[in-house]
């Protein structure tokens, strides 16, 4: 994390989910499961964001088995704190019915996280990103993709159901990184 979070305003954390394997015995890629270096670098992500302070009020979780084994792993973490929603959409990766989730957070929600996968965590954070005023090394960083067990951090002083293109600062990219 490079710039200074300020708590006042609202933050949306896109988290992809942890390293999983490769395929599932059913054969669905919805079915794969996480390794458990995904299980451990996921624990390292969570622990960055308690202690920057942002546990977010809601999460929004892709129904794929390993979003919601890494969502298991952020609680260990988090604690119950966190109202939990399952959203297929995020698993679907349709950036219009994302940005639309997004829209309906509610206004009592200063800190939303979306769990979900590769390309949606790093086009929807690009999307919401004012690419004027944010971390350039991060900015650089997303348009390639974020790895697994990544999470980036958007911030505006608007409600997150206000958010449109370009209208977050982009703060940063947490790595939860194992020895």
């Amino acid at each position: 994390m490079n710039d200074v979070i300020n708590h006042q305003s609202n933050h949306l954390l896109y988290f992809r989910h942890g390293k999983a394997t490769s395929t599932a015995q059913s054969g669905t890629d919805a079915n794969r499961t996480l390794l458990e270096k995904g299980k451990l670098r996921v624990k390292n992500t969570a622990k960055i964001i308690r202690d920057l302070d942002l546990i977010p009020e809601l999460i929004l979780c892709s129904g794929a088995k390993r979003a919601m084994q890494t969502l298991t792993e952020i609680t260990k973490i988090f604690g119950d704190m966190p109202e939990v929603e399952y959203k297929y959409t995020l698993y679907n990766q349709v950036e219009n019915d994302i940005i639309a989730l997004v829209h309906q957070t509610p206004d009592n929600i200063n800190t939303l996280m979306l769990i979900g996968h590769e390309p949606s965590a790093s086009d929807i954070s690009y999307f919401f990103t004012n690419k004027q005023v944010s971390n350039e090394h991060s900015l650089n960083y997303i348009t390639s993709g974020l790895s697994t067990a990544e999470c980036t951090i958007l911030e505006s002083p608007k409600p997150i159901k206000q958010w449109t293109e370009n209208s977050a600062k982009l703060l940063g990219l947490i790595r939860g990184q194992i020895s």
